[in-house]
């Protein structure tokens, strides 16, 4: 099952990259001024069909693959990122104990 949603999440990553890429020359061309009104039409229609949005995209851990409690600096989920800083992986963070 854990698989699974690693896969899918792979493959929208993947789906978002490639249209993103697209999205931002569209938006270029968009509000690039000194090309005509009927090419800017066209690139705000084009840009309009992209549907994927960041916004589908869940933070995960890149270790194990969860998505709750994901610290977005380090890409972990804040146990690993407990595990690592408490064995000294991690440079410049400690372990805080009151």
């Amino acid at each position: 099952m854990l698989k699974n949603i690693f896969i899918k999440d792979k493959k929208k990553r993947k789906i978002f990259l490639k249209n993103y890429i697209k999205k931002q020359c569209l938006k270029s061309i968009l509000y690039n001024e000194n090309l005509p009104l009927q090419i800017r039409w066209q690139a705000s229609v084009l840009q309009y069909k992209l549907k994927i949005s960041i916004s589908k995209l869940k933070k995960r851990c890149i270790l194990t693959n969860r998505s709750h409690s994901t610290i977005s600096n380090f890409k972990l989920s804040r146990i690993q990122l407990r595990k690592l800083v408490s064995s000294g992986l991690i440079s410049g963070l400690t372990k805080s104990s009151w």
